[in-house]
């Protein structure tokens, strides 16, 4: 799983298994969270995030 980015606490990484991948997504993870964020809104698909560590990921995302 290549690290794309961190910032502020969060690790942005792609995991490279095809099936995983449908929708385009990433993971941002953080000590406590992992959750996956779609490549074309920004949006937590499922699971739990902190609201303001959300924010960042959409901003990171559609940078």
């Amino acid at each position: 799983m290549p690290t794309i980015s961190h910032f502020y606490g969060i690790i942005i990484v792609m995991y490279l298994r095809n099936k995983e991948h449908n929708p385009p997504h990433i993971h941002a993870i953080t000590q406590d969270f992992d959750a996956p964020f779609s490549i074309a809104t920004g949006e937590l698909m499922e699971g739990e995030f902190p609201p303001k560590a959300q924010g960042l990921v959409k901003e990171f995302v559609m940078l």
